[in-house]
């Protein structure tokens, strides 16, 4: 980095730290043994004014050699407002109280361009915040009023007076309990949805950029100060504003850990709701996670590491360790609350989270969580998963556990499998035997020819895929099982459920078809293992949408568990609905939806509400009755199946996502295209995340649900490509994935192509562009 870039980091740093002993701390961590440059960067903060320096003697710059004024005072007149008294200060800007003169009288409050600032980059950002502030119209944010520049050419804007205190120290004085607290940050996420929804990105949100100020006996938050805000999606103004590579934005306690790198290109909504989740953090335990005199004496490199990497503490532990009160300089009132540690600490640390997907993809949504906490129902905020911990092991050192993984997994199968049909055994003496010879053949299998033989030497690029790993499997299986039967049932049938995984469908189908052969062959139809392959061969043959063979398996499946387990068993339960569902096509509108609601009732009579039984039996009405268009009841029972859910496996479960996901669908056939876009971009990171983004599913909730259903109806074509260049580049990203995810991507862009031929709704020469756009991504796709 040159000199001159070095210096003028630690001046863009330098000058947003009020606290002069705290700046001065900086300052020489930042500056090391460069006495040098530590006062080319004090004469820079000097030149700012008096509250930017860190020297204390510093005079301020108030006249010119000739004695004419060079900075706005109390008594000054600029235009037809009338400077009272300076009221605040940041880094590039001063904020007077003043009088307006005409055509009204009022107090308001007027925002000037330090002396000493003019440069063209300031310029551009002060004239940002003017039309960030003149775009939005909200309650709980600043209004702006007018604008204009001073009779020294400097640029001002005139907003709304906000009489009011920090929202920590209004919390303080108030000593608000933790619920009061909530409802007012409620109000702040949707000021700051509503910036967002305008393409405002504040970048800076923190306590002293939110005051709150009394109506009546009602506070009421107002969010003031976007002077580094960033425009989304259009300019802010016709000077262009240029974030240096090295430049530090915002303030360090409250920066996202994408706003601390060296790059500002990945900054977009979700930074600020990492700063709501510092700002919520700070209203419930009285501190930020990371206190910025901490951060600041740490030194800039040491400093974006810790926001980058560093986990917070949990709220509650914060609170145990500091005994639920603080310092009488803190803004702290004693919270506790019992389910604190748990819903709560949840909810905070998602909006903390380093990695932007995983955190709450809008304001509303963290909003909404608070409000299903506020109400005592369930959030959908969840602790990262064991899966994600394991994944992020995974990408460090992949090569060295694919092969072991794909044994584990075999092995795990297996044991359960054993285990599950030992203790469904009706002979006990019989069948343990049995189930401990197959057990050891099993075993044996897994770890004679499958542990101790492969090894990623035996491949040219010592990378073991799963699919490489089930062929060699596959090879071995017959030499290793010859004359024991049932032990290569269970092996068939965990390499059906391996090959289903990876969307190998039909060899899937031949593995299973063994085992529901060797078990019919050696066991009889009377025996439980039976049922269970027969199960699992409906259950593939609906995945292979092969309707007549699902309706086969799954009367075949029915009929078998209710001789060998009886009427109310779950797996008899289970092939009921599958048949039901099967035979949902040949039956009356009536009577499917009366079968269907009986075996759901049924279910959750058995095993309770929350059975996964019986909400696939609810999801199953719910599509009969969205069919049919009743499009109402339909939504009514998706969301209880939905809540249900929720209680049941958490947001991340597949019957979770397979809810919201329909409710998406419904709400974009009823024309609700902003809540449907809501819960399909709800859906599709965590699709991505556990199947990768070549998956048939995720292809499906991408293609079928966020492009087909939102973004095409609405024209919305631009988008459209944007979404698909971005999936694509996801499934080029991934190592294992084929070319089948080609197909379904290109019909997309065929479906986009016809509309952008049919449509009249862009003008020629906008449609003559993304045509041209559109068949690059086609021909870019289709030449990889």
């Amino acid at each position: 980095m040159s000199e001159t870039n070095r210096e003028k980091e630690i001046f863009a740093t330098a000058i947003e730290i009020n606290d002069a002993e705290a700046r001065a701390n900086y300052i020489a961590a930042a500056c090391g043994d460069d006495p040098a440059l530590a006062r080319r960067v004090g004469a820079l903060l000097q030149a700012a004014g008096p509250a930017a320096s860190f020297l204390p003697d510093s005079p301020a710059v108030t006249s010119s050699e000739s004695g004419k004024p060079v900075a706005e005072s109390a008594g000054s007149v600029v235009g037809r407002y009338k400077l009272l008294e300076q009221i605040g200060e940041g880094g590039f800007g001063i904020v007077f109280m003043a009088e307006q003169t005409e055509p009204v009288r009022r107090r308001v409050a007027l925002k000037i361009l330090k002396p000493g600032m003019d440069t063209r980059q300031v310029i551009a950002r002060f004239e940002s915040e003017r039309q960030a502030l003149a775009l939005m119209s909200h309650p709980n944010i600043a209004q702006v009023l007018d604008g204009g520049a001073t009779d020294l050419g400097r640029p001002f804007f005139v907003m709304e007076l906000v009489r009011g205190v920090p929202i920590t120290g209004f919390c303080r004085e108030h000593r608000l309990a933790p619920e009061a607290r909530l409802r007012l940050f409620l109000d702040v996420c949707a000021a700051v949805q509503h910036a967002h929804q305008k393409g405002i990105i504040h970048r800076d949100l923190k306590p002293s950029n939110i005051l709150v100020t009394l109506h009546g006996d009602r506070p009421v938050p107002k969010i003031i100060d976007f002077g580094i805000a960033k425009a989304v999606g259009q300019p802010l103004t016709d000077r262009t504003v240029f974030t240096q590579f090295h430049q530090f934005l915002g303030t360090p306690a409250y920066t996202s850990p994408e706003q601390a790198t060296l790059s500002g290109l990945d900054v977009d909504t979700r930074s600020d709701i990492y700063s709501l989740g510092v700002l919520l953090y700070e209203l419930l335990t009285g501190t930020p996670p990371f206190k910025d005199e901490d951060l600041l004496s740490a030194g800039l490199d040491e400093m974006r590491r810790i926001i980058r990497e560093q986990e917070p503490e949990r709220p509650s532990t914060r609170l145990r360790r500091t005994g639920g009160n603080g310092p009488r300089d803190a803004a702290r009132t004693p919270i506790r609350r019992s389910g604190f540690a748990s819903d709560l600490d949840l909810i905070v640390l998602k909006t903390l989270e380093k990695e932007p997907d995983r955190r709450y993809a809008t304001a509303n949504g963290l909003a909404m969580d608070i409000r299903r906490y506020l109400a005592n129902e369930p959030v959908t905020a969840s602790p990262p998963s064991a899966l994600y911990r394991f994944r992020k092991y995974c990408r460090r050192r992949r090569s060295e556990v694919v092969a072991a993984g794909v044994i584990l997994a075999l092995l795990i199968t297996g044991i359960t499998v054993s285990t599950t049909l030992a203790v469904r055994a009706r002979r006990a003496e019989q069948r343990a035997q049995a189930e401990a010879e197959t057990s050891t053949a099993v075993a044996e299998f897994y770890w004679k020819d499958l542990l101790k033989q492969l090894s990623p030497a035996d491949f040219t690029n010592r990378t073991v895929t799963l699919r490489q790993a089930l062929q060699v499997a596959e090879k071995r299986a017959p030499i290793r099982l010859t004359n024991q039967p049932l032990a290569e049932a269970t092996v068939s049938l965990a390499f059906g459920a391996a090959y289903t995984r990876l969307e190998d469908l039909e060899r899937a189908h031949r593995h299973i078809r063994r085992a529901v052969d060797l078990r019919l062959k050696h066991l009889g139809e009377d025996d439980p293992r039976t049922l269970e392959a027969v199960l699992a061969i409906s259950d593939n043959s609906q995945f292979r949408e092969d309707a007549q063979g699902a309706l086969t398996n799954f009367t075949w499946a029915h009929t078998l568990a209710k001789r060998i387990l009886g009427p109310r068993h779950p797996d008899t339960i289970r092939a009921a609905i599958g048949e039901a569902w099967q035979r949902v096509p040949e039956l009356s509108f009536a009577d499917a939806t009366n079968q269907l609601g009986r075996l759901a009732a049924l279910a959750a009579e058995v095993r309770g509400p929350n059975d996964v039984y019986s909400r696939i039996a609810l999801n199953f009405l719910a599509l009969t009755l969205q069919d049919h268009g009743d499009l109402q009841e339909a939504e009514r029972l998706l969301e209880e199946s939905y809540r249900r859910a929720l209680i049941d496996e958490g947001p991340e479960g597949g019957n979770a996502l397979l809810c919201l996901s329909r409710l998406a669908t419904v709400a974009a056939l009823q024309g609700q295209f902003e809540k449907a876009e809501r819960r399909f971009r709800e859906v599709l990171p965590v699709r991505v995340s556990n199947y990768g983004p070549a998956h048939r599913i995720t292809l499906l909730e991408f293609g079928n649900g966020l492009i087909r259903s939102v973004l095409l109806p609405q024209h919305r074509y631009a988008e459209a490509l944007d979404e698909i260049e971005l999936h694509i580049r996801r499934c080029l990203a991934e190592p294992e994935t084929n070319g089948e995810w080609r197909s379904g991507l290109r019909s997309l862009l065929d479906e986009i192509g016809e509309c952008l031929e049919a449509t009249d709704a862009l003008p020629i020469d906008g449609s003559v562009t993304l045509v041209s756009r559109l068949a690059g991504i086609r021909d870019s796709l289709g030449a990889r």
